[in-house]
């Protein structure tokens, strides 16, 4: 027995053994995950056994959160085993370029060439004097990628600073075998250089280029681990700043769970004695890092032995792969009848799972119907749906009158809309224009000029005017004196003028300068910006001192006023200011059998505002109006099947979504419906569905209560289903801004948004795919109708 087991490679059947478990944890992530990586738990305060408690993160483990919460009260075990794909996609990734680069410029010089040679001595001698982490840290810290772009940036700049030593190692390895005299004997029948090395040193060097993957893997890994201790962070997504700002934090933590960024907070959990919140990251990173060395190891031992059927094996695996070998044993079949049998069976198994037919939905979504609603809001009658608009109210009416059609109830006792006064704080510029007095020449708002603060005088109560009269002055003409102090002027600050603060600032100190004409790029000139009036025109004339109007302007007007010198310019500005709106909020319940129990609640916005700096005609169709379809129609397959859910499952369509200030979920968090919900009630968020050649289904779980497996469970039954529709479904970063959100969570609302897109766009009604809807759409509802689920906690 003891013999045995001395015969048995240990380390290679240990790192074998933990680089499958480790591959399981990436391939099989969600489904191994019982919470939400991403979600956050901020626990209400409340009583137990007639004392107040108030638990804030970080929560050591216990029976929900078995690894722990980070500070911000994420799963600790859920965020690892999430993290793990990009973890090892980095790692693996890493070692293959360096070994591939090693490979090319190993073989050229292992066939002669001094300078490549040189090349590798130079890489190889540079980053062992100057630590490759010290570099890459710098590298990846000016660079700053962002999620979609981390994988690559990582990979090339590890890769940069690391290959040298492989290609040391290959060019020596390529040495040994160019000098065995199987070679020489290759050389003396004729062989070229690229036949020798395809034909004869590649196959000898794989089972080396294996081992080193392995090698190369783990080192990877250590670097990524160091480069987190560093306090580098994956992806340029950070955590909600109204969250950072009210918990007043020092550290800013990971918001994607790379195993390496996960380390960043290990000066804070040491010091804090919160030690769960960096041990397990860092046994993860361990483990692996074993594994992959145990591997590489082995694989070495087994490279020393004379007779290796392993490393055999190995290196006969590019022949085996091979298609030009699968077709000559096919047609030498009697030969290779085991060979031939065990290739098809594969190649059967992996055209069986791509062709294996997806479950049936219970209830199907028809295409043709949800798409009639999206026609129906293009009409012209929809164009507008800001708060109080025309648009708005038939808008409105529309849902209404299709929730009375399906047969819902309404929320609201016999209504199915809520009025709520909210502070909106909402402004439309009515006009705008620049233009030089006494001449055919004007500028145009959102194109070529923007502002955010302006001075203005009230003549109503909503209505602002004002006309700004100042000749132009350049910072040459203030040097040279060519100026009326007794004049009132706008400085031109033009590109190169921008970098001189200080002359600048002292320009605008003077009496008779009341501000600045401001080169901006283009594309900063057609944002929207709230605009914020902060005095009347009174108070520009009369004040002595620095200017500050603060006009942006494009590269067009700043050349046509300096063509224009002298004349003098007109700033003439209409708007209307509404501080308090009125909404109204839509909502209907599809009852369930136990009304007792927590509902489900599915939501989207039905206003919209027109954007005008983008010509804007599309109705907001992406942005809701494909969210209102889908929701609807979610809702009369629900009420015309035979499904009976056992909660009540409540659809909601909130207006003032277009609101700087409060929206309509404040508004429904300050009503008495919302106070009466059971306290792990689950709202589903929709917006951006819909858009043409997107298979994405993003789901921001950020607002997720990270001690709920229920609500996650929800979530993971829509990934599972859109995945088997062929969607691309993910967790992305966190969309939700919207101050109601915040409430809501705040309050005790676990929600989730669900968006096509990962960022909001717009996009007129020729942008939507009406099956890419109907399979987002469908997605959802089967989430409901054929999985269990509960909203429940511990899944009772």
């Amino acid at each position: 027995m003891l013999y045995r087991l001395k015969k048995i490679n240990l380390p290679l059947v240990i790192g074998i053994i933990i680089l499958i478990f480790i591959s399981i944890i990436a391939i099989f992530r969600i489904d191994i995950m019982n919470l939400d990586p991403f979600a956050t738990n901020f626990a209400l305060p409340h009583f137990e056994d007639g004392n107040l408690v108030i638990d804030n993160p970080p929560n050591p483990p216990d029976d929900i959160n078995i690894w722990g919460t980070d500070i911000l009260g994420r799963d600790v075990f859920s965020r690892i085993v999430y993290g793990a794909r990009m973890t090892l996609q980095i790692g693996i990734y890493t070692a293959i370029a360096r070994l591939i680069v090693g490979l090319i410029l190993g073989l050229f010089a292992g066939f002669g060439s001094k300078i490549i040679s040189k090349i590798i001595d130079i890489f190889k001698t540079t980053f062992s004097a100057i630590p490759a982490l010290i570099i890459s840290f710098i590298l990846l810290s000016a660079i700053k990628p962002t999620l979609e772009e981390v994988i690559f940036i990582y990979t090339f700049i590890l890769t940069f600073v690391g290959w040298g030593r492989i290609g040391s190692i290959l060019r020596d390895r390529i040495n040994e075998i160019l000098r065995e005299d199987f070679i020489k004997g290759e050389i003396a029948i004729g062989k070229s250089k690229i036949q020798i090395a395809f034909g004869n040193v590649l196959p000898h060097l794989f089972a080396t280029m294996v081992i080193h993957l392995f090698i190369e893997t783990s080192r990877v890994l250590i670097i990524l681990a160091e480069l987190g201790v560093l306090g580098l962070l994956v992806g340029t997504i950070t955590i909600d700043p109204f969250l950072i700002q009210e918990l007043n934090l020092d550290i800013i933590p990971a918001y994607y769970p790379e195993w390496g960024s996960m380390l960043a907070t290990a000066r804070y959990a040491i010091g804090a004695g919160k030690i769960w919140i960096v041990f397990y990251p860092a046994l993860a990173i361990f483990i692996s890092v074993l594994g992959f060395n145990l591997l590489g190891e082995g694989l070495k031992i087994e490279l020393n032995k004379r007779n290796s059927k392993f490393i055999t094996f190995i290196k006969h695996i590019p022949y085996h792969l091979s298609p030009i070998t699968f077709v000559y044993q096919i047609k030498n079949i009697n030969r290779y009848k085991k060979s031939v049998g065990i290739k098809l069976g594969i190649i059967g198994l992996i055209v069986l799972i791509l062709i294996w037919p997806v479950k049936n939905s219970k209830y199907n979504i028809e295409s043709d119907d949800i798409y009639s609603h999206i026609q129906e809001l293009s009409e012209d009658k929809y164009l507008e749906r800001q708060i109080g608009s025309e648009g708005n109210e038939n808008t409105r009416n529309y849902i209404v009158q299709n929730l009375k059609d399906i047969g819902l109830r309404p929320l609201y006792d016999k209504n199915f809309t809520n009025k709520h006064q909210i502070k909106v704080n909402s402004q439309t510029v009515k006009k705008s224009e620049i233009y030089i007095d006494g001449k055919n020449i004007s500028f145009e708002y959102l194109k070529d000029f923007n502002f955010w603060d302006i001075y203005l005088d009230k003549i109503g109560e909503k209505n602002y005017t004002g006309e700004l009269r100042r000749k132009i002055m350049t910072v040459e003409m203030y040097e040279s004196g060519e100026y009326d102090p007794e004049q009132k002027y706008l400085l031109i600050v033009d590109e190169e003028s921008r970098r001189n603060f200080n002359k600048i600032t002292n320009i605008l100190i003077e009496d008779f300068v009341s501000g600045g004409l401001y080169y901006t790029e283009d594309e900063a000139l057609e944002v929207n910006h709230e605009i914020n009036i902060i005095g009347s025109l009174e108070q520009v004339e009369n004040s002595l001192g620095f200017g500050d109007i603060h006009i942006n302007v494009s590269n067009k007007v700043i050349d046509t006023l300096k063509g224009n010198i002298g004349e003098e310019i007109v700033f003439s500005t209409d708007i209307e200011m509404q501080k308090y709106a009125e909404i109204s909020n839509i909502g209907a319940i599809l009852q369930g059998e136990n009304k007792e129990k927590a509902p489900l609640i599915i939501a989207t916005d039905y206003d919209y505002k027109l954007d005008e700096s983008k010509n804007d005609k599309n109705k907001g169709l992406i942005y809701n109006g494909t969210s209102i379809a889908a929701n609807l129609e979610i809702a009369k397959t629900l009420k015309n099947s035979d499904f009976r859910p056992d909660r009540d499952i409540i659809f909601m369509f909130f207006d003032g979504s277009t609101s700087s200030k409060e929206t309509g979920l404040s508004g429904f968090v300050s009503s008495d419906l919302y106070d009466e919900l059971e306290k792990n009630h689950f709202l589903i968020y929709t917006k951006n569905l819909g858009k043409k050649e997107s298979k994405l289904l993003a789901f921001d779980t950020s607002r997720l209560y990270s001690d709920n497996r229920g609500h996650y469970g929800i979530v993971r039954n829509m990934m599972k289903r859109g995945e088997d529709f062929k969607l691309d479904t993910m967790l992305v970063g966190t969309n939700f801004d919207s101050r109601g959100v915040r409430i809501m969570y705040n309050n005790g609302t676990s929600l989730t948004s669900i968006s096509g897109i990962e960022f909001s766009i717009e996009g007129e009604i020729t942008t939507i795919d009406k099956e890419v809807l109907k399979v987002q759409t469908q997605t959802i509802l089967d989430a409901i109708t054929m999985y269990d689920y509960t909203l429940m906690k511990n899944g009772e």
